[in-house]
């Protein structure tokens, strides 16, 4: 009996499972999930399209009549005797106002609609939705906040008032209640769980129709939370915070940026379709038994090739590519082991690539890939974002065109050294760019390697610019002063101790100068603080004209400042000689004429301002005193100073 060719086996198998199988059954269950997609997708758009058209309704009515308020002769005086009576009226005339009033433009409230908390004034100005909006300077609708006076969950509305040159002089502020958003979709048109409301552009939660977990007001940490803010236009599926998956349908809301979000339980979405669906896989599986029936009593025929190439993959799938599949049976079997046998050969050959295009390419941040010899092969869109390297400019050159000479070779000796015996290093890298600019990167060097050989490179870069940025922001307003960004009284304390134990150690004198600025109070009661402030300025920049690069200027509070001069002499007498000179420096300098700008009533003005000094210097060295005792006795010796006469120099211990 002549033996049927291998192609005659494999027809008669496909089209007995391929015919019932994937034209009736996956056919009937695509189009019914389809249709079921179809339907919930128009339903819940339009109920996102209806809560978005209601709640603009709302917003832009808002608009209209804060805008209108803003125009009143009355609100535009700003005079908190005379307020508007229009505000409580409006208030009264619309439950969704939780409040309205207006402000100054440092966020003053001069008249609410709602009595101020004990009667006590209240100011928005370090509000972030306040803030905003001085900067926009236009109508802006604010994130959601408990508010001031209220106490309730409102998104504060607010418009400008402006007088009759345009400038603006004062907000009006409309805070929305947020039950106010509530579109009272009936409960027969959702199933139970369902959920609906609005998100901000920046993710966070405005309103939902059901909040027990408490989110309102801020950013979720759910996936589904996310996917809202980044779809914007659409639907989708996704995890909610509660565990629960829903089929989500999102529109955005042109006026606010919001978003208007509605979620239905995926398992009711589905259920009907998988009842379905169940039904007709039950039906699959008695067909495709009754086809492997068949199927087995075809594969006899052809059993001892088959097994014989079964026996091979197996032993390619658990990790062996030498083995090799014997070409024999059909003729059929026979080409499919000389293919199955090219096959092993090429993989075995396209394994590496494999490896390096799955290592590169499956992160968003910079990569790259090198060989052993430090060469780059590879690198991804991000790391020419970040580096400036296209790839035509950085394959086949070597790692160096990155390096910045702000690390030494011990560095790069210790991290080479990690990488050879964990296989991966990672830390903080500053590289120069291709622009010529220098910045820090964290970058995680990791080895690849086959059969225990490195056989590449990978390296991983994120940009922390931002974050350095951040840390050094933090340091300033911790160490500085914040008027004249000198050191603060914490910094002054760690330069001192740094400067006494260097007296220690080279046997030098240093000196603190406590000064203290005569007449500056009578400045400060005739003109006001922002004058005093810009005194104050230009006094410290006095200062550090006065002394080295290496002594330290520095705000102890108020007027008072205090000036610390490192390495001056082991002779006392020559010290003190040269702090003499610093503060006769000083004195000159600070006593000459101050001209200050100020405004009043809109109008530029220029004073005249003379201001001395009272200087009190104390020398120390070889700590013979604590820091304590030697800020105490410059201080002492300033007082001194005023007590004789003012604008005079006075030295610890010295007559």
């Amino acid at each position: 009996m002549k033996t049927a060719s291998i192609r005659t086996y494999l027809l008669m198998l496909v089209l007995a499972m391929s015919v019932p199988l994937v034209a009736v059954i996956g056919f009937g269950i695509y189009s019914d999930m389809q249709h079921t997609i179809a339907s919930t997708k128009s339903s819940l758009r339009a109920l996102a399209n209806s809560m978005v058209s209601n709640t603009s309704s709302k917003i832009r009515s808002a608009r209209r009549i804060a805008e209108s308020v803003a125009e009143r002769p009355l609100v535009r005086q700003l005079d908190r005797r005379n307020c508007d009576g229009i505000l409580k009226d409006l208030q009264s005339m619309e439950p969704g106002y939780a409040n309205i009033g207006y402000s100054n433009v440092e966020g003053l409230v001069i008249c609410s609609a709602a009595p101020l908390p004990e009667g006590k004034p209240v100011n928005l100005g370090k509000a972030p939705w306040f803030q905003n909006f001085m900067k926009e300077k236009r109508f802006t609708v604010g994130q959601p906040i408990i508010g001031p006076i209220t106490g309730k969950w409102v998104a504060v509305l607010s418009t400008p008032i402006r007088d009759e040159h345009q400038q603006m002089i004062g907000v009006v502020n409309l805070p929305l209640d947020l039950n106010s958003l509530d579109p009272n979709i009936p409960d027969q048109l959702l199933p139970a769980q369902s959920r609906y409301g609005f998100f901000d552009a920046d993710g966070i939660m405005i309103w939902r129709n059901l909040d027990p977990e408490g989110v309102i007001g801020t950013r979720p940490n759910a996936d589904a939370a996310r996917r809202i803010v980044e779809v914007r236009d659409g639907e989708f599926e996704s995890l909610a915070i509660d565990g629960v998956t829903r089929y989500f349908s999102v529109v955005p809301m042109p006026e606010t940026g919001w978003i208007a979000f509605v979620g239905v339980p995926a398992a009711e979405v589905y259920a009907t379709a998988k009842r379905r669906a169940t039904i007709s896989s039950a039906i699959a599986l008695a067909v495709i038994a009754v086809l492997i029936f068949f199927a087995t009593i075809i594969a006899r025929r052809i059993a001892t090739p088959i097994a014989a190439m079964e026996k091979s993959a197996r032993a390619v799938h658990n990790g062996n590519l030498e083995v090799r599949a014997g070409v024999a049976g059909p003729r059929e079997v026979a080409a499919v082991a000389v293919e199955f046998n090219a096959m092993i050969e090429a993989q075995q050959l396209g394994n590496a690539q494999l490896r390096v295009a799955a290592a590169a390419f499956e992160s968003h941040q910079g990569i790259v890939v090198t060989d052993t010899n430090d060469v780059i092969l590879r690198i991804n869109r991000m790391f020419t974002e970040i580096t400036g390297y296209g790839a035509g400019e950085a394959i086949g050159r070597r790692m160096n065109i990155l390096k910045s000479d702000r690390h030494d070779a011990d560095f790069y000796a210790e991290m080479w050294n990690k990488i050879l015996n964990d296989g991966v290093w990672e830390g903080e890298i500053w590289n120069r760019l291709k622009n010529g600019e220098v910045r820090p990167h964290w970058l995680i060097i990791s080895a690849v390697k086959d059969d225990g050989n490195v056989t590449h490179y990978v390296g991983t870069y994120t940009d922390i610019s931002e974050r350095k940025q951040m840390e050094e922001q933090v340091r300033q307003l911790a160490f500085y002063d914040t008027l004249t960004n000198l050191p603060n009284r914490r910094l002054i304390n760690d330069r001192l101790s740094q400067i006494m134990a260097t007296s220690k150690r080279t046997g030098c004198y240093g000196a603190v100068l406590f000064l203290d600025l005569d007449n500056f109070k009578p400045l400060n009661d005739a003109h006001g603080h922002e004058v005093g402030d810009l005194l104050l300025i230009e006094a410290a920049d006095r200062l550090r004209n006065c002394v080295r690069e290496m002594d330290t200027v520095g705000r102890f509070g108020g007027d008072e400042f205090v000036v610390i001069l490192a390495e001056l002499n082991a002779s006392q007498d020559a010290s003190t000689t040269q702090a003499r000179i610093v503060a006769d420096k000083i004195c000159s300098s600070l006593s000459a004429p101050y001209q200050l700008s100020l405004r009043d009533a809109g109008k530029a003005d220029t004073i005249e301002h003379r201001c001395t000094a009272s200087i009190g210097v104390a020398l120390f060295i070889d700590h013979h005193a604590s820091q304590d005792d030697v800020l105490r006795w410059a201080d002492a010796a300033m007082y001194q100073a005023k007590d004789a006469g003012r604008n005079s120099i006075r030295f610890h211990g010295m007559t």
